[in-house]
């Protein structure tokens, strides 16, 4: 580990992906508090505790076989109350031959970039925020064309514009409400 407390803090992280990686759910505990407290992707309300994470990766390695998280960068600070902040830049990896994202299996390899925020208090994560670009996986996955657009703004040189733009709910003016 290394000799400053956030560079531990970071340790901690990588220690938990690599436990998750390989599978190895029943010593997570080493790596996250037993009350953790999880923010997924995609707007899921949060979850804690350690049997809900072991669930999640349990999940997760059903649908992605050779799952990998490789970690690219990592920042980590103490923060002012003692415990530390690690922030992490990652790229998850597997192929899609289980239920995963509630889509049938593809088979498909899938690579994404996930970013994770976790906060480390006496070794272990008491709180881990993930935010995972699942447009990309959509896409990879075929569930979402490649000429569809994920970001607003100028298509890439050969790609052609969507065809009908898609009118929400939201983009319909309404009156403001009387305050």
């Amino acid at each position: 580990m290394a000799d400053d407390p956030a560079g531990r803090a970071a340790d901690v992280l990588r220690g938990y992906l690599a436990c998750g990686d390989a599978g190895t759910l029943d010593d997570l505990g080493t790596w996250l508090h037993d009350d953790v407290v999880v923010h997924p992707s995609g707007g899921g309300p949060p979850y804690s505790g350690v049997p809900e994470a072991a669930l999640t990766w349990a999940e997760a390695h059903e649908g992605l076989g050779s799952l990998r998280h490789e970690v690219h960068d990592v920042v980590a600070q103490r923060l002012p109350d003692g415990d530390d902040r690690v922030v992490a830049r990652v790229r998850v990896s597997g192929t899609h031959d289980g239920a995963f994202l509630g889509l049938d299996p593809t088979g498909r390899p899938l690579a994404v970039d996930q970013g994770l925020f976790a906060r480390v208090s006496q070794g272990r994560i008491t709180e881990l925020w993930e935010i995972t670009d699942t447009g990309q996986a959509l896409q990879q996955l075929g569930v979402v064309g490649v000429d569809q657009p994920l970001t607003p703004g100028p298509r890439p040189a050969g790609q052609p514009e969507p065809s009908e733009p898609v009118e929400s709910p939201a983009a319909t003016p309404t009156e403001p409400p009387d305050l």
